[in-house]
């Protein structure tokens, strides 16, 4: 039957590894949740990128074909106007055109700068995935580490402690032994006969 010592060390040890393992499940779970939400997050930012670049240039068509009608406004006019196309009218018409086509190129720019910026975030939650997605895997052998150690370290206190108590059980055994054989060479002293002194009849 096991001595109360080693009970106490193997239920002790059992609730230190089933909590360790428990503790690391937790955390496992807490870090894919992070993971998946991170992963999530760059999804929306890659959509939210490709929306920017497609609302970018739908403005910068829209720029374009207003351009285009207001520099046909301006021929119709000079032209209702029997101006001819050269000199300032010219140069009017010019400028309009260059502004048209500054104002078209600035928003494509925008575009890209936002759906730079949101791709930028994006890879920044697919790293953060892939960290928690590693933080879990590590959680959860950190738990099985731990377990085993509770579980090792119990058995070898176990074992230290079985060991003392059969050699002190041992040694208290051999010492009642030997003093109930034999009492005189368990104290050391040896029993001595007393001499008797010899009488004879001629004395």
């Amino acid at each position: 039957m096991a001595d109360p010592i080693t009970i106490a060390l193997v239920a002790t040890a059992a609730t230190s590894a089933v909590g360790a393992i428990a503790e690391g499940q937790a955390q496992k779970e807490a870090y894919k949740a992070q993971a998946n939400a991170s992963e999530y997050n760059a999804k929306v930012s890659e959509m939210n990128a490709q929306i920017a670049r497609n609302n970018a240039s739908v403005r910068e068509e829209a720029l374009r074909r207003k351009s285009r009608q207001v520099l046909g406004q301006q021929r119709g006019a000079i032209a209702q106007a029997g101006i001819a196309f050269s000199g300032s009218a010219l140069d009017i018409m010019e400028q309009s055109s260059v502004m048209a086509e500054l104002d078209a190129l600035n928003t494509r720019y925008e575009g890209d700068l936002q759906s730079r910026g949101l791709l930028a975030t994006a890879a920044g939650e697919r790293y953060q995935a892939e960290a928690n997605r590693i933080n879990a895997k590590n959680a959860e052998k950190a738990s099985y580490i731990k377990a085993g150690a509770s579980v090792a370290s119990a058995y070898a206190m176990s074992t230290y402690y079985g060991a003392g108590a059969t050699t002190a059980k041992g040694t208290t055994g051999l010492g009642t032994q030997a003093l109930g054989a034999n009492p005189a060479a368990s104290t050391g002293v040896g029993l001595k006969m007393p001499s008797i002194p010899m009488y004879s009849s001629a004395g």
